[in-house]
């Protein structure tokens, strides 16, 4: 072998080294830190719902990761990409040991991403990042309405085209017992149905004396898009 050949190759060798070493140094202090992980979305009939999610409250996005376990981590970062950008951004950061976080900076009908890191105590740096997930806002129904009685009729409205379905949910007042679940498809603007139209029900009748709580869930096209109606509270005949 030439000499010349001899140094290229060995040049060659050496500069292949040194980025590998400037790559592994890089990650080297997120390394060490356990990597976050977001908690698994559930089904939309779920009774207990977990995982990135409209809510009933506002126009918004919840997040939901799992815990570090690890003393060394003081926070974790949320990171967003928004629509029509290109790049990720940082949008809070959350102290431990608090795994939820709302994001109510965001558009109905717009599709927003986002990651996860933890940031480690003093000079540990950050870990390295999460999967990605994905979420979009539908409208809200509206004018949510009851009729009282042992079977009573719900009805609400929807101003946008008609979603693939809808879900109405009955819940004890406090919200500890799932009284009725039921998925509802309809093209129409406003929409009407008895309690227990399907036979669904643990029982065929609400009693009158103790009271509900109900909303209806806008379903899209996939598990990570939809809304959630407010609450509503209904006392009935004491």
């Amino acid at each position: 072998m030439s000499k010349t050949w001899f140094f290229l190759i060995a040049g060659w060798l050496i500069g292949f080294a040194s980025v590998s070493c400037q790559k592994n140094s890089a990650g080297s202090e997120g390394s060490a830190l356990p990597v976050p992980k977001f908690v698994s979305k559930t089904p939309d009939t779920a009774f207990v719902e977990h995982g990135i999610d409209a809510i009933p409250e506002a126009d918004a996005i919840f997040l939901e990761w799992y815990s570090p376990r690890d003393s060394r981590i003081a926070a974790t970062r949320i990171f967003r990409l928004t629509p029509g950008n290109k790049a990720f951004r940082q949008i809070a950061e959350v102290a431990v040991p608090e795994t939820t976080y709302v994001d109510f900076d965001v558009a109905i009908q717009e599709r927003y991403s986002y990651y996860l890191a933890f940031a480690g105590k003093s000079d540990l740096g950050l870990s390295a990042t999460s999967d990605t997930v994905h979420y979009s806002l539908l409208p809200k129904p509206f004018d949510l309405r009851v009729s009282l009685g042992v079977r009573p009729t719900f009805s609400w409205q929807y101003s946008e085209t008609p979603p693939p379905g809808y879900l109405i949910r009955v819940e004890s007042r406090d919200g500890d017992q799932l009284l009725w679940l039921t998925q509802v498809v309809s093209y129409d603007s406003f929409i009407r149905i008895g309690y227990n139209f399907d036979n669904s029900a643990p029982v065929d009748s609400l009693d009158r004396r103790v009271g509900f709580r109900w909303r209806v869930d806008v379903l899209g096209t996939d598990l990570f898009s939809g809304s959630e109606s407010n609450w509503e509270y209904v006392i009935t005949d004491q």
